[in-house]
């Protein structure tokens, strides 16, 4: 095994894991929960809706959000 599917192993492990806990959760993966993103910036910026969920925060509402693709 190389170093570079090494590391990209590492990730898809680290990315899985983090998605089954979103799951056990049912949070949104993309927010966290929350039903809105705060965009990381040096300027002051309002928070933005999860479009990924649809502003729930919901496992199953950003599930079904990326399984249309």
């Amino acid at each position: 095994m190389n170093f570079k599917s090494l590391i990209s192993n590492m990730i898809n492990k680290r990315k899985n894991n983090f998605r089954e806990k979103m799951k056990t959760q049912n949070k949104c993966p993309e927010c966290r929960g929350h039903g809105f993103i705060i965009p990381s910036s040096m300027y002051i910026t309002s928070s933005l809706e999860c479009h990924a969920c649809n502003s729930t925060g919901s496992y199953i509402d950003w599930e079904k959000g990326n399984n249309e693709d």
